[in-house]
């Protein structure tokens, strides 16, 4: 529960953004839950804005290997350590698509930054995915020693990668949400 300081700090806030606080019914956290949904109605006006760009085809090389393309460049904002993310992902070695979140209709959803990697994620992955926006679409090719090593292993739908195997991700930003309590 907010003390009466913390209620006029912001309430002065709200005032700061044109908020007329007159017609706010402020009692305890309701001032917190105004301030989240206004900052929730920001970032939706903001979603409505965004427009994605066409990828320049450029393929860069990253010092630690990993090398991606961007098919598609997202206008939306891009993750931060704690943030939560979704992204739609097809995983193939040597040609082969291994594991496809299409397929299965469900896009991966993880804290971004988070270890120990699991499933279809791996330092590469998440290597690749820095610097993307929300609703950008990009290729990544991840060496071995960004990727699953010398253990390989088994994807959740039994797939199997092998040791020190190359992996190529076609890899879609679908959403990011911020980290509000990760402190």
């Amino acid at each position: 529960m907010f003390t009466t300081q913390e209620c006029e700090i912001t309430l002065d806030t709200f005032e700061a953004h044109g908020v007329d606080t007159k017609i706010l019914p402020v009692k305890g956290g309701l001032a917190f839950v105004a301030l989240l949904a206004s900052t929730e109605g920001y970032e939706i006006v903001k979603a409505l804005l965004e427009r994605d760009t066409e990828g320049s085809g450029e393929t860069f090389t990253l010092d630690s290997g990993v090398s991606y393309k961007d098919i598609k460049v997202g206008g939306g904002s891009g993750p931060s350590a704690g943030d939560f993310v979704a992204v739609q992902i097809s995983l193939s070695v040597d040609e082969e698509v291994l594991f496809d979140t299409k397929e299965r209709g469900k896009a991966i959803a993880f804290v971004f930054g988070k270890k120990p990697f699991s499933g279809a994620r791996c330092e590469g992955l998440e290597e690749g995915l820095s610097g993307m926006k929300r609703g950008g679409k990009r290729e990544l090719l991840v060496p071995p020693e960004r990727a699953f090593g010398e253990q390989g292993v088994i994807l959740s739908n039994g797939a199997k990668i092998g040791p020190n195997k190359e992996i190529r991700y076609v890899v879609e930003l679908v959403e990011v949400s911020p980290a509000y309590f990760v402190g």
